[in-house]
């Protein structure tokens, strides 16, 4: 996009739940996210600002079965402020009116064979 340099920036973490503990099944759970920061030189080329991206999420694993069920919410906040490009004019447009920047909310399911 010929957006010059950018630098991106983020922390995780994941923590088990000790749920095993709690049902005696032999289930182990962990939750896990991220937040991270985004920054573009060339706004304009680019055609969002700078962006903060996160994602918190949960996944229950059933052990002997090797099967995992996961949930992660996941989101931006471009679109939700206002910038401005080289003019000084304000724009808050996601990638061209793309509805890629929206928060989501992904269900997912996992074998390991």
């Amino acid at each position: 996009f010929s957006s010059d340099d950018a630098y991106y920036l983020f922390a995780a973490a994941t923590v088990p739940v000790p749920i095993g503990e709690i049902v005696p099944l032999p289930i182990s759970m962990a939750i896990n996210g991220h937040f991270g920061r985004q920054w573009i030189f060339d706004n304009l080329n680019f055609g969002a600002s700078d962006y903060n991206e996160w994602m918190l999420g949960a996944a229950l694993t059933i052990d002997p079965l090797g099967v995992s069920l996961g949930v992660t919410w996941t989101g931006t906040d471009i679109g939700r402020g206002t910038s401005l490009d080289h003019d000084g004019v304000a724009f808050t447009d996601c990638f061209g009116g793309l509805q890629i920047c929206q928060d989501q909310l992904t269900f997912s399911v996992s074998k390991v064979f």
